[in-house]
């Protein structure tokens, strides 16, 4: 059966995780929005490319190539040389082992430095990964281990160790034979463990305190932390809405032009919307033209009074159902089209706001 290895580039989205919290930590005094939100620019990219690169921004090229040499003696053959354009501050040099069935990456990161990855993917569904960088504190997908290998890397022996250990790890298990290119076997794997993060819903408390210890920090407080997670929470909302967006504009037959006149009214819900949000938006359709519109104070009024009516229906189920049920307490003219239910990329409804509605919302 064709299989295929993936790198685990996850060390990186934990090395960046390191950075990112350190950041969000250092200003830490909640009256500091704008920066923390600010911060939230920092967050690991949920997709990359592996861009061949003739100029990566190797920060220390003489420890890299010792280390290409050592790997080329035990028959890996180098892949190239890499730059993940998300990712600034981050050279690749990709090596692969067809009779061993492993893939080894040699990263050099600001502020990290250089570290290696030694990578199996297995038979029984699991990947091994055997690897010099530093503990970053966060959480890996399940079928995920990793074995972290204190060595000097000036060590001209260190590529060695680091393949025998590899091979003591996997002492009696089933590798999966290499029949993908370096460059798509490292990006499927980015995206494979950032859709699980996104499927977890970011970062967990726990990881957040972790970092911040072993980075030296105090401990956050529960506000912090709460500011850390929505910031993930909010950017996987907008990312899949936009993922799904483009996915239904590629299956449909709409016209760039009808997609201009309906993109400010398409709304897509999924299982990691903002429930208030949602809320929100449909308590408005139900408040509006039911008290005079100068009246700001009735408006508020009406508002809270739908608000209360219309979150019930997103209580103890998954927001694509609240928003579904929500619909019959809307009024009839006031009530969203659905226009498709979608499985790929990921589970979502897609909806359409009545015209008429346009400039109320």
């Amino acid at each position: 059966m064709s299989t295929f290895l993936s790198v685990v580039a996850g060390v990186v989205v934990g090395v960046l995780l390191l950075v990112w919290l350190g950041w969000m930590w250092l200003r830490r005094k909640l009256g500091e929005l704008g920066d923390l939100m600010s911060g939230m620019a920092n967050l690991p990219p949920f997709r990359i490319r592996l861009l061949p690169s003739a100029e990566a921004p190797w920060r220390d090229r003489a420890r890299v190539d010792a280390l290409g040499d050592g790997f080329s003696a035990l028959g890996y053959q180098c892949a190239g040389d890499f730059e993940i354009p998300e990712m600034e501050g981050v050279a690749v040099r990709g090596f692969r082992h067809d009779g061993a069935s492993v893939l080894a990456t040699v990263y050099d990161v600001e502020p990290v430095g250089v570290f290696v990855d030694l990578v199996l993917d297995l038979l029984d569904g699991t990947r091994l990964t055997v690897t010099t960088a530093p503990d970053d504190g966060v959480d890996r997908p399940p079928e995920v281990r990793r074995v972290g290998v204190d060595l000097d890397l000036d060590d001209p022996d260190a590529p060695r160790q680091l393949h025998a250990r590899l091979l003591m790890e996997s002492r009696g298990r089933e590798p999966m034979l290499l029949d993908s290119s370096f460059e798509h076997a490292f990006v499927d794997a980015y995206t494979r463990e950032m859709d699980w993060r996104i499927r977890r819903g970011g970062v967990t408390a726990e990881e957040i305190r972790r970092v911040a210890r072993l980075g030296g920090q105090e401990e956050p407080n529960d506000p912090a932390i709460e500011m850390i997670r929505s910031g993930w929470r909010a950017a996987i909302d907008e990312f899949i809405e936009e993922e799904v967006r483009r996915a239904w504009l590629a299956r449909s037959a709409m016209s760039l032009e009808d997609w201009e006149r309906r993109r400010d009214r398409f709304v897509v819900v999924h299982a990691h919307s903002s429930a208030d949000g949602h809320v929100e938006a449909l308590a408005w359709l139900i408040a509006e033209g039911t008290v005079p519109e100068d009246d700001d104070e009735a408006l508020e009024r009406a508002f809270e009074t739908a608000k209360r009516r219309v979150a019930p229906a997103f209580e103890g189920v998954s927001p694509r159902d609240g928003f579904a049920a929500a619909q019959r307490l809307l009024p009839e003219k006031r009530r969203y089209e659905l226009l498709a239910r979608l499985d790929d990329p990921w589970p979502a409804d897609c909806y359409l706001l009545p015209e008429a509605l346009r400039s109320d919302v």
